[in-house]
């Protein structure tokens, strides 16, 4: 069993007992937190590797509940255009949708996954086109994600289906 103790971090715990410690210290035994609290009630106690955090904020991860991944690709080609209208929609992303095809899928997922990382997401729901391209990438990220088909799959009878 391997011990990483992460110390003087601002530490944030949400859950049952929201707690902040502002010089705290967190132990992971393997892949599990085991113990979190202030550096002045640290156990004397050995660590295989230990981490100095100061200056470091620990959280728990971020969960963004409504993804489109592959959409990465059209990031900056609608400014300036209301999507909240048909019209505006349909002549930017939707055309932009029935040009995509599956081999272009996998990159931009990547590029979604490695933004989540950087930004301290660990958890994210995803729904759209191609969604048999973008499980590989994802499962590979290492990410955390509740996936499910596009519930519009125009011109793919058998997409359409699931």
């Amino acid at each position: 069993m391997t011990t990483t103790l992460l110390h003087d971090a601002y530490i944030l715990c949400l859950g049952q007992s929201d707690r902040i410690f502002q010089r705290g210290y967190l132990v992971i035994e393997d892949d599990h937190i085991t113990d979190v609290g202030d550096m002045s009630l640290l156990p004397n106690a050995t660590y295989d590797q230990r981490i100095d955090a100061s200056g470091k904020l620990i959280m728990p991860g971020l969960v963004n509940a409504h993804t489109h991944t592959p959409m990465t690709l059209f990031r900056g080609l609608a400014e300036g255009v209301s999507l909240f209208t048909l019209e505006g929609w349909y002549n930017t992303i939707r055309v932009l949708e029935l040009v995509m095809t599956p081999d272009m899928v996998p990159s931009a997922v990547a590029v979604a996954c490695a933004e989540m990382i950087r930004t301290g997401t660990t958890t994210f729901a995803d729904q759209y086109f191609f969604m048999d391209e973008v499980i590989p990438t994802v499962a590979q990220s290492g990410l955390r994600a509740a996936l499910g088909y596009g519930v519009v799959e125009l011109g793919d009878p058998v997409a359409r289906e699931r």
